[in-house]
């Protein structure tokens, strides 16, 4: 779903993979579905829509103040592992956490 410069809201992204889950369902009954979206996608209509279709999920979230905080010790740690690691290869690493909204 590309559209120039406007975020979609909340209805556009869970009434495509409501059909898009539909369609796919219809011909694999079974399938385990995962859903891997940008920011656009996390919405609380997206996401109730998701845990009722039994389809997992991975949607990016846009950076704010609280998200920050949470991340920003786990952000200096990784770096200075990076810096130190050699060869220079990737590292990634994981947090979890609920904020005051839960999410």
């Amino acid at each position: 779903m590309l559209r120039p410069a406007r975020r979609p809201t909340g209805a556009e992204p869970r009434a495509f993979l409501r059909r898009l889950v539909h369609e796919i369902r219809s011909h694999w009954p079974r399938v385990e579905i995962l859903v891997r979206a940008d920011s656009h996608y996390c919405a609380p209509e997206v996401l109730e829509f998701c845990r009722a279709a039994r389809t997992d999920f991975l949607l990016g979230v846009a950076s704010t103040t609280t998200l920050r905080r949470h991340v920003e010790t786990l952000e200096a740690s990784t770096t200075r592992r990076h810096a130190s690691a050699p060869g220079g290869e990737k590292l990634r690493r994981y947090r979890e956490f609920h904020d005051g909204a839960a999410s």
